[in-house]
């Protein structure tokens, strides 16, 4: 049996067992809602009987009645508080309680030896009476009704046959035995709505439970949203009003000897906001789904050589060593850019982390086929309390500097959703004075078709490469045709589809640089279409 096979019938047989109690919980609630209208019934059959039967057997039968009816009444208590036994089993012993009562209730058929025609229709009418009221408090469970209809007018049925004189006694058989046909048909039908009933109860009680736990994921994520947005604000106003800040020095005198420096730090200012608008795109690309992730086979050491050489300058400004430990054959399956962002991350946050040693990349076959990835340093390592909040968004560990320099707090929760875009296990490890690790869990593949190389590294210069800018907003075009004239290229300009079209004929650019949004009907991708 498969899984969900498995839970699918885990489930009906709760549904099922559920169905079993309320069918005891309403026999012990009907049973007490009934004693005075079966009391009732009992002084009729007496009252109707007495005055031709022996007044003895008529009271030792009331007598045997009432008393096997309290006993049924405290018995059905009993079984619907043995909550350990099973439903089953108590269902049973409902059963037999109802053949009991039925059987005491049926004794009076012997009335008819004693009794004339009429008063024996009569008693005969009482029957059938306490019958269908049987079969409207017995819907729940059909058998239990069966039970005290067979005992009680089973031998008031063979009654009739044998006391009364044919074809009278036959006829009067056989209605009784057609009436008892015709209940337990309306029977049945009564018990399917008992249980449509209930399945509608259980699943509207199911709908419930899941209405009120989307509920709460969504008052969880507005509170969530509410926090992020909070947080962003607060980290984009504070580079944002220190960059302000700075161009107003450098605007009030831009001659002051502290000009060069005011530069570099709207340079990391800048370099700062941007990194924080990047996550946050990030991360919002991620909660909305649109990211699809590509997979691949890849050659892992060759990524992972290009990340550290990348990160040998920022290793070697913080006095740290930088080891990679990857076998030349791994193969992996994953989607590259994604990949690299995950670990470029990581590393990342391992050097901000990491006041002395070292920090190191490993890679090793982990069996089951697949490999394990794992970034480690030997910084202060994280407290246990925080190790829960590592990867929610904004939040730093505290290092006990009162410097925020360790980032933006986004690093790790972008590690998180893309590992879980990736099906990629992630496992964090630390302890603090020790370090941390974290690890990942890549399937291996075999060697990648393509060969291809690695990506080229920029030499710095482009001379007399034309390029054409198309962009719509004048700040950007500048700011890239300064950028591009530093390495030397030729810059032409165009702010829409159209535009760049004309100055490519007269320009004959060698590549082309376009923005996406150009406007509310136009768009990178057009242009370079049309290109």
């Amino acid at each position: 049996m498969s899984a969900g096979a498995a839970s699918a019938a885990t489930e009906s047989i709760g549904a099922a067992q559920q169905l079993d109690v309320r069918r005891l919980q309403s026999f012990e609630v009907q049973q007490r809602q009934l004693r005075w209208p079966i009391l009732v019934a009992v002084a009729l059959v007496a009252l109707v009987v007495s005055r031709q039967a022996p007044w003895p057997l008529v009271a030792a039968w009331a007598a045997a009645a009432v008393l096997v009816r309290e006993w049924r009444s405290s018995w059905l208590g009993r079984l619907s508080a043995e909550t350990g036994a099973p439903i089953r089993w108590r269902l049973d012993r409902l059963v037999f309680s109802n053949v009991v009562l039925g059987c005491s209730h049926g004794l009076a058929a012997g009335f008819l030896f004693w009794l004339d025609t009429t008063h024996a229709a009569l008693l005969t009418a009482i029957f059938l009476g306490w019958t269908a009221g049987a079969a409207a408090t017995s819907a729940p469970l059909p058998r239990a009704y069966l039970g005290y209809a067979l005992s009680i007018l089973g031998p008031l049925a063979l009654a009739w046959a044998a006391l009364v004189q044919a074809p009278l006694g036959l006829l009067v058989a056989l209605l009784i035995a057609l009436t008892t046909g015709a209940q337990l048909r309306f029977l049945r039908l009564n018990a399917e709505l008992f249980e449509e009933s209930f399945r509608m109860r259980l699943e509207n009680e199911d709908l419930v439970r899941q209405l009120a736990a989307a509920r709460d994921v969504a008052v969880a994520g507005n509170h969530a949203k509410s926090r992020f947005l909070a947080a962003a604000s607060h980290d984009l106003r504070q580079p944002l009003h220190a960059l302000i800040l700075q161009i107003g020095l450098l605007e009030a005198d831009p001659r002051a000897p502290e000009v060069p420096e005011i530069v570099r730090e709207i340079g990391e200012l800048t370099r700062s906001l941007g990194q924080l608008l990047d996550s946050l795109l990030d991360i919002s690309k991620l909660d909305a789904g649109v990211v699809a992730a590509e997979l691949r086979p890849l050659r892992l050491y060759r990524l992972l050589s290009q990340l550290v050489r990348g990160h040998e300058p920022q290793a070697a400004a913080r006095g740290l060593k930088l080891r990679l430990e990857c076998p030349l054959e791994a193969n992996v399956v994953s989607d590259p850019l994604l990949l690299e962002r995950v670990l470029r991350n990581l590393l990342d946050n391992a050097l901000k982390y990491t006041q002395r040693g070292e920090v190191a990349i490993t890679a090793q076959a982990a069996g089951d086929g697949a490999f394990s990835v794992t970034v480690s340093d030997t910084g202060r390592g994280i407290p246990a309390e925080a190790r829960h909040r590592v990867f929610d968004e904004f939040f730093r560990v505290d290092t006990g500097s009162p410097q925020r320099e360790h980032g933006l707090g986004l690093g790790l929760s972008i590690v998180q959703r893309l590992a879980q875009l990736l099906d990629m296990p992630l496992e964090l490890h630390s302890e603090p004075g020790h370090g941390t690790r974290v690890t990942l869990r890549l399937p291996s593949a075999a060697a990648p078709a393509d060969g291809a190389a690695d990506r080229a590294t920029g030499g710095g210069r482009l001379p007399a490469t034309k390029v054409l800018v198309v962009d719509d907003q004048p700040a950007v075009q500048r700011a890239m045709r300064h950028a591009l004239e530093r390495f030397g290229c030729r810059v032409a300009e165009a702010a829409s589809t159209d535009e760049a079209v004309a100055r490519f004929r007269e320009f004959e650019p060698d590549l082309v640089l376009a923005d996406y949004r150009l406007g509310e009907h136009d768009s990178g991708f057009e242009a370079i279409c049309r290109l």
